[in-house]
């Protein structure tokens, strides 16, 4: 006999007689999602569980029209020993347990409230269940999942401003032009900036055809442009799904200043294009590793004579940049190491552009970054010979600095994060980086070793290991 969904909502709690079932046996088999909405209290009454109306009775009329009459709570048990639908779906030690599953074919159906302990409706808990079935009807029957998602929420590493600015956003209580028409104001509900649409809120910040130029500027912007939602909670849930921590920090950042922007158009101040726009969220608020407390762990260590080996089960890259003056042309180098100076990969990168001495160090870096080794999961140390970079990326440096762009799209990066030490080092401790990046800029080359590495590179790698022995 084949029941559908028997398997997932077959509930399962008490055992025959008076023989308790230990909980980590009663959760083997018992219905694991949340109680939809109000439900009538099923014949097979359980412990905290029980199973769809619908399966139940369905369950109780085929066992009962099995071809004999049950009369009994006994005599449909033996029905249900006759039934193959147990055996195909659960162990074979579970079905006695299941099996002895009290049943009460004559106790009056009563009205149980799924979202308080005792089951018992309270205008308090009925009042929040109609709030989260306004904001999130697709998610109102789990409540465990709202709670898990504002504890999320106010753990963000964000500016108290912007996380209150999402909280509000998520419960679409931001005054975009439709929800002022709805609240009586008598104004014209089109969009400003498009002039085509009503101004909703995931309109103002999401959908609309100049907000979307913003996006498109964003690195994660690929991930998340298929992105479809009928509110601004629908479409952050599935942000938070499709992008790690930092890059959904980054797109509530984004969210925040879109928002700040269209203030600024509605009193007629001065707006900010994308570019421009994102270039200020950023610059004023760099996303940070680990909040503040860790970031006394990323320190520049003390220069010696000597290549310093890094420690144990820590690896090093070492990273550095060629260009020559008013010249086009950026030549960058890197070299991934372990502790023992084994080169693990290397690479050069030519660039085709105008940059100066600092800016080039800097995307060196981001570069060697872009092309970690995929099979490196341990915390490495980040070398570099500008003195200016290291400040910039310990110390935070100056915020107007022309390099800070490039600095901040280090500090964004996913794998930052297992940064360790961003260190300063001499030339003479960094000849292999700078060879890659000298070569890449004379013969305008771009290069990734990853099995093999030229002769030249090795010795110059032994140099600076024999020297640190």
């Amino acid at each position: 006999m084949e029941i559908p969904g028997l398997m997932e909502s077959f509930p399962f709690a008490l055992g025959s007689g008076n023989k308790p079932v230990p909980k980590e046996q009663r959760r083997k088999v018992a219905q694991q999602e949340a109680i939809k909405g109000v439900k009538w209290h099923s014949r097979f009454h359980f412990e905290h569980a029980w199973a769809e109306e619908e399966m139940c009775h369905d369950l109780v009329k085929k066992t009962w029209g099995m071809g004999t009459k049950s009369t009994t709570a006994g005599q449909l048990k033996d029905q249900l020993k006759k039934c193959d639908t147990l055996n195909n779906h659960f162990h074979k030690e579970d079905v006695p347990w299941i099996l002895g599953i009290p049943i009460d074919i004559h106790s009056e159906d009563m009205l149980i409230w799924p979202f308080t302990k005792d089951g018992n409706y309270i205008v308090k808990s009925g009042y929040r269940v109609a709030r989260e079935m306004n904001l999130t009807p697709t998610r109102s029957s789990n409540m465990d999942q709202t709670h898990a998602w504002w504890k999320m929420w106010w753990g963000l590493n964000l500016p108290p401003r912007m996380k209150l600015f999402g909280w509000k956003m998520c419960r679409n209580w931001l005054p975009a032009k439709t929800n002022l028409v709805h609240r009586g104001m008598k104004i014209n509900s089109i969009c400003t900036n498009c002039g085509r649409f009503d101004e909703t809120l995931s309109h103002a910040l999401w959908n609309c055809e100049k907000v979307k130029k913003v996006w498109k500027l964003m690195p994660s912007y690929n991930i998340i442009k298929d992105s479809r939602g009928n509110s601004m909670m629908d479409l952050l849930v599935e942000f938070k799904h499709k992008l790690v921590k930092e890059e959904f920090e980054d797109v509530v950042k984004v969210l925040w200043a879109i928002w700040e922007n269209r203030n600024r158009q509605w009193t007629n101040q001065h707006t900010m294009n994308g570019a421009r726009l994102l270039e200020w969220v950023f610059n004023s608020y760099p996303r940070e590793i680990h909040g503040q407390e860790n970031m006394a762990k990323i320190h520049p260590a003390a220069e010696t004579d000597q290549w310093q080996t890094p420690s144990v089960g820590t690896y090093c890259v070492h990273c550095d940049a060629a260009l020559k003056p008013n010249q086009e042309g950026v030549g960058l180098g890197y070299v991934w190491q372990d502790w023992k100076g084994n080169i693990i990969s290397a690479g050069m990168k030519y660039q085709p552009i105008f940059c100066n001495v600092k800016v080039a160090e800097a995307k060196a870096v981001a570069a060697a970054l872009n092309d970690k080794p995929k099979n490196i999961h341990h915390p490495f140390e980040i070398r570099t010979d500008s003195k200016q970079l290291m400040e910039a990326i310990v110390h935070n440096g100056n915020s107007l600095d022309d390099m800070k762009p490039v600095v901040n799209q280090i500090k964004r990066h996913p794998d930052f994060a297992h940064c360790t030490k961003f260190n300063h080092v001499k030339r003479t401790h960094n000849l292999g980086a700078h060879s890659l990046a000298k070569r890449s800029l004379d013969n305008k080359s771009t290069h990734s070793f990853y099995y093999s590495f030229p002769d030249w590179l090795t010795n110059v790698c032994k140099v600076n290991l024999s020297q640190s022995l």
